[in-house]
């Protein structure tokens, strides 16, 4: 059979498109009538009180340079539950060429995670913090790009490859480094609880301690350097990043970048490298107020989440007019952010 996706079919993916038939697909959920946000409007930002499946930090503004599609869904719902390998094969297919896939649910937690466990769910899967979005059935999904929705429907049955790839045209190359994937031997199950958790560090650690000296070169010794190998290339790949951001005058992100670097490979030669540079810029009057600002940016973008809005367009007008942020790309950011929401609050 012929089809114009370049993406496999699963033999898991024609059952459930057997069982379409029987099921319908959408299921209705408590959400007030109508679709909301429409093509072509501006898409509020996704800040949940947890994200599921994160490595390391993430927000909306990290997101920007990226084409996200923004997913409702939940556990009891049969439709949702169809689109599940559909999403996951889009996620394995695009992730390194631009695509974030957020599946939004308001469910808790002790309900969600099992769920997803079982399911083997790898994109992102925000805990709230989607007020933003409104549709009467889902699943419902909207694709954004440039801060604006460019697609919404059912994503089992609406969204197609071509729709993903035409898009992806539009955005610049991917810079954000992807995480590793690590699967290790249960004889290191401590390590792999490390890195689960974007612990690096800590896993680089144990890594070179087990490594030092070793000759026998079993399985699990094997699989102890190859993880090794793929952090620390992760780890080098991030740090190019924020230098790449810097370069092209990105403070604020760039910064950030090797913030959680710090964080996440304490401990290790990396930790301290990013740590130094981080230190070195800031001592740039110029980039530490940007960097402050791009504080300040998080900050109001989660007030909009909120629909906060006369407080968040303090926050970006100062952003966007005050004289020690002129014609920086922090003034620019906010100004369009501001632009979103002129009309709110």
């Amino acid at each position: 059979m012929q089809h114009n996706s370049p993406i496999g079919i699963s033999p898991v993916s024609l059952i459930f498109a057997a069982l379409i038939a029987a099921l319908p697909l959408t299921a209705v959920a408590q959400a007030p009538s109508g679709i909301s946000p429409k093509v072509g409007e501006a898409a509020p930002p996704v800040s949940p009180t947890e994200w599921l499946n994160a490595t390391g930090t993430v927000t909306w503004a990290s997101l920007k340079d990226r084409l996200v599609l923004v997913e409702q869904w939940a556990t009891w719902c049969p439709p949702c539950k169809m689109s599940i390998p559909h999403l996951i094969q889009f996620h394995n297919e695009y992730l390194k060429k631009g695509l974030t896939i957020i599946g939004c649910t308001d469910e808790k937690p002790e309900v969600v995670k099992p769920f997803v466990e079982e399911m083997k769910m790898p994109y992102l899967i925000a805990l709230g913090g989607f007020d933003g979005y409104k549709t009467p059935g889902i699943p419902h999904g909207w694709l954004v790009s440039g801060g604006k929705v460019v697609w919404e429907g059912n994503p089992l049955t609406d969204l197609k490859a071509e729709v993903i790839e035409e898009h992806l045209k539009g955005l610049a190359k991917p810079k954000a480094a992807a995480p590793p994937k690590i699967s290790l031997p249960k004889e290191l199950s401590a390590v792999q609880k490390s890195i689960d958790t974007g612990k690096y560090g800590a896993a680089v650690k144990e890594l070179e301690k087990r490594l030092k000296g070793l000759k026998k070169k079993d399985d699990v010794s094997l699989a102890a350097k190859e993880a090794l190998d793929k952090i620390m290339k992760y780890g080098d790949a991030k740090y190019a990043e924020a230098v790449a951001l810097k370069k092209e005058k990105d403070y604020g992100p760039a910064a950030h970048i090797l913030a959680d670097m710090e964080k996440a490979f304490a401990g290790s030669d990396l930790g301290d490298k990013a740590k130094t540079r981080r230190a070195e810029w800031l001592k740039d009057k110029a980039i530490e107020t940007e960097v402050k600002g791009f504080t300040e940016l998080e900050k109001a973008l989660d007030l909009v989440a909120k629909e906060k809005f006369k407080e968040a367009k303090g926050i970006l007008k100062g952003l966007a007019e005050g004289k020690r942020y002129n014609g920086t790309k922090l003034a620019a950011a906010a100004k369009d952010e501001l632009e979103k929401i002129k009309d709110k609050g």
